[in-house]
């Protein structure tokens, strides 16, 4: 039997995240592939036992349909208005595809967001997003995740407190939700494997709470002077919102338990 294929199309923070996640385990010998349109990058995917594919014309995308071909396909690149519908396309016969989207493309909507909270077609910055999630999951093989702020050892909020370069949004009163990017990737790896149906659906940790409530406890945890505050309407739109993400739904039809329900497990030790 022909070994299962994972095709990562774009190979940032969350890309890497399951692809360590698969060389670590049971899936270790999972034939495992990468876009990149830089070819400086290559052998540094290359030295992750990662194969390589460089996006550069139209052999290239002949390539990627060949390789997504009853595979599991990871979309984590950023829309830019042309290539998901390029791609998206290309990818119609693949087993199943996570496509990696934002909680904020709901933008206006406060308070609890589950997976029958309607998007926001008038989000600032959300436009590209939707547009993206509606040319994937027109294929009927898409799962769309929409992830919160996403935190690591070396990647997240208490990095840019420590550097000095966060500003607290208001008073700090606005509801935030988060995920660990290695529970991200167990989630991305239980979709591959489930028959849940194509669609999208919030992703989080179970612990929202005010970002002045996250920001006083890494504080406190790091030792950190605690920062500054902005306006509210001078801090980006990523800031604004104000939502408690409820993954429950997701997290129950894959009955998947998160390792950091919080961001006090994961900075507990």
């Amino acid at each position: 039997m022909a070994r299962e294929k994972l095709l990562l199309l774009g190979f940032g923070n969350v890309a890497r995240h399951l692809a360590a996640f698969y060389a670590s385990g049971a899936d270790s010998s999972r034939l495992v592939f990468a876009t990149t349109r830089s070819a400086e990058h290559l052998a540094e995917i290359e030295s992750l036992g990662i194969e390589p594919v460089l996006l550069d014309g139209t052999s290239s995308f002949e390539r990627l349909q060949s390789l997504s071909e009853g595979s599991f396909v990871l979309v984590s690149f950023p829309p830019d208005g042309t290539t998901d519908a390029i791609i998206s396309q290309i990818c119609k016969a693949a087993a199943k595809v996570v496509y990696i989207s934002s909680t904020g493309v709901y933008g206006g909507h406060e308070g609890i967001i589950d997976h029958l909270t309607p998007v926001d077609e008038a989000a600032e910055g959300a436009g590209g997003r939707i547009a993206a999630e509606t040319l994937w999951l027109r294929n009927g093989n898409t799962v769309v995740l929409r992830a919160p702020a996403l935190y690591s050892a070396d990647y997240g909020l208490h990095k840019r407190l420590a550097s000095g370069h966060y500003k607290l949004p208001g008073d700090g009163e606005r509801f935030t939700s988060r995920i660990h990017m290695e529970d991200l990737a167990r989630i991305i790896d239980a979709v591959f494997l489930s028959d849940i149906e194509s669609g999208a659906y919030p992703v989080g940790d179970v612990c929202p709470c005010t970002q002045k409530e996250i920001v006083t406890w890494l504080c406190q945890k790091f030792d950190l002077p605690f920062p500054d505050s902005m306006p509210l309407e001078k801090a980006h739109h990523t800031q604004k919102g104000n939502r408690q993400i409820d993954p429950s739904y997701l997290l129950q039809r894959l009955n998947i338990r998160l390792l950091y329900p919080s961001y006090r497990d994961f900075f507990a030790d």
